[in-house]
């Protein structure tokens, strides 16, 4: 709706605008007119109400079958909003909580909800899938009583045109399956780049329902995957070291191991420089871990850096393939 910067006036046009005069110049009723203009007071609240009623001669009826029921254009089927009003909650419940947004409108939370429901449908109803070639696959969790569940979260994340695709439940190979049977044949092949975790379900549906597009992991996860590594090499060398009646020197070192070294105590770094000194395999674990984070920086000889992903599956596999070819080759 456009910001209309003119005084408006109930009553007689004075200096201003009649309310009605600007609501059939942004908000007209194909059909209907605006009759009566008052203000109301409800529950201490100050408003305006506006009654509609029909054009003269104005009826709904059919030759053959009589009288007729009339859509009537401002709202949708049986819904207790307006069109218009329904889209302002819609609107900031992207930016507060449900909750909050139901306050600012003196609104309960389920008209927030409906809202919501009619923004979405809209939504899918008039949802563009052209020109989709990077997509980003995740999951999210929430705890129910009887376990944790998980939803499959499918994204566009191609540059100026990020938005959410796709949901389903639960995150295995058939979940994904169904993603991509609803994508379509057609665009799965016009996929150039799928950024997923290291979730092997995923992985494989990923190799095999967009073949043609680079698997790309992000770092998040695969720093995960390396904290965990490090932590279980720490565990099984601590309990081995007690066995031999060695001197414990891992006790109290997991997190001088696994923070960055910018956000290590003082006590951590006394640790850290310690352990250091010490020949063992989670020591060159964590010399390992650190060393590979050269990679994210990493430039090539053009200049430009290596974004903060990893290349994998069958693209990786296949360029090992065709690098042995040609070292084989006579």
């Amino acid at each position: 709706m456009k910001r209309i910067s003119t005084i408006f006036i109930i009553g007689k046009k004075e200096n201003g605008m009649l309310i009605k005069t600007i609501l059939n110049r942004i908000e007209k009723q194909q059909g209907f007119i605006y009759d009566t203009v008052r203000w109301s007071i409800h529950k201490g609240r100050t408003s305006i109400e506006i009654t509609l009623r029909p054009q003269k001669g104005r009826r709904p009826v059919c030759s053959g079958c009589g009288i007729k029921v009339e859509r009537l254009p401002w709202a949708k089927g049986k819904s207790h909003l307006t069109t218009s009003y329904a889209w302002f909650p819609a609107g900031w419940a992207k930016r507060l909580t449900w909750k909050e947004t139901a306050e600012a409108f003196h609104a309960s939370w389920d008209t927030v909800v409906r809202a919501v429901r009619m923004a979405v449908d809209w939504g899918l109803a008039n949802r563009n899938l052209y020109g989709i070639s990077a997509i980003g696959i995740d999951e999210i969790s929430w705890k129910k009583k009887r376990g944790v569940k998980f939803v499959t979260v499918v994204y566009q994340i191609d540059k100026g045109r990020k938005r959410l695709l796709w949901l389903g439940k639960e995150r295995t190979i058939k979940t994904l399956n169904r993603f991509f049977d609803w994508l379509g044949e057609d665009r799965c092949h016009r996929l150039r780049f799928v950024v997923s975790d290291m979730w092997r379900p995923y992985l494989k549906v990923i190799a095999k329902r967009a073949t043609q597009a680079v698997n790309v992991l992000d770092r998040f996860h695969i720093a995960a995957h390396m904290s965990k590594a490090i932590n279980k090499i720490r565990a099984d060398e601590t309990k081995r070291l007690k066995e031999q009646g060695e001197e414990p020197v891992l006790t109290h070192s997991r997190w001088c191991l696994l923070k960055r070294p910018v956000n290590l105590t003082d006590k951590q770094v006394d640790k850290l420089t310690d352990l250091l000194r010490c020949n063992l395999k989670t020591v060159r674990a964590y010399i390992l871990k650190e060393d590979f984070q050269r990679f994210w920086e990493y430039h090539t000889r053009l200049g430009r850096q290596v974004p903060g992903r990893l290349v994998y599956t069958h693209h990786a596999l296949s360029a090992e393939a065709h690098e042995k070819s040609h070292q084989n080759a006579p």
